[in-house]
């Protein structure tokens, strides 16, 4: 299992213990650091911030969601991850963040994208994603880190894995 929360601002620069199967480091990368326990192909995420209301971190939970994620280990196995999924990708600027968005498109698939008129406004226009490329977008809507912002197509090597179930807080238990 690999399990990223966030530790406090001062907290040690970085270090490192291997007990067993069990792997605890601290990870710091453009201010964020995250806890990272990791065992075999399963690893477990704990989400930051609301781009993913309602289905992750609704805004009515005291506690962040900590979803279980399963590892993706190479490219073909996250073209076969199925449209609608929730993934889990390597942070475009953060070495070691992660991002946690919906998959939309895979490769030479078409979504429709908003582009902004130069008077306001806007047009729907059709974009095909290219070869090696997904398309995630925030449930949330615009405004967030997705491919609709300046992400655009990801390339399938920074999707980390897809996630299964939500299983922090108990309440919110489920099947993603």
């Amino acid at each position: 299992f690999t399990w990223h929360a966030k530790v406090p601002k001062g907290f040690s620069a970085m270090f490192k213990a291997r007990v067993g199967l069990f792997g605890i480091s601290a990870l710091v990368g453009g201010g964020t650091t995250y806890l990272v326990f990791r065992v075999g192909k399963l690893s477990l995420h704990q989400v930051e911030g609301p781009s993913m209301r309602p289905t992750l971190n609704p805004s009515d939970s005291f506690f962040r969601d900590i979803i279980l994620v399963k590892q993706i280990i190479n490219k073909e196995e996250a073209k076969n991850i199925p449209i609608s999924s929730v993934v889990c990708l390597k942070h475009p600027k953060l070495e070691k963040g992660y991002l946690v968005k919906r998959l939309i498109a895979h490769q030479n698939q078409a979504v429709e994208k908003y582009n902004k008129k130069p008077r306001g406004g806007a047009t729907q226009d059709d974009q095909r994603i290219p070869a090696g490329h997904c398309w995630v977008e925030s449930d949330a809507g615009p405004g967030y880190l997705d491919s609709t912002s300046y992400l655009g197509p990801v390339p399938y090597e920074k999707v980390d894995g897809q996630a299964l179930y939500v299983i922090w807080p108990p309440q919110r238990l489920k099947l993603l």
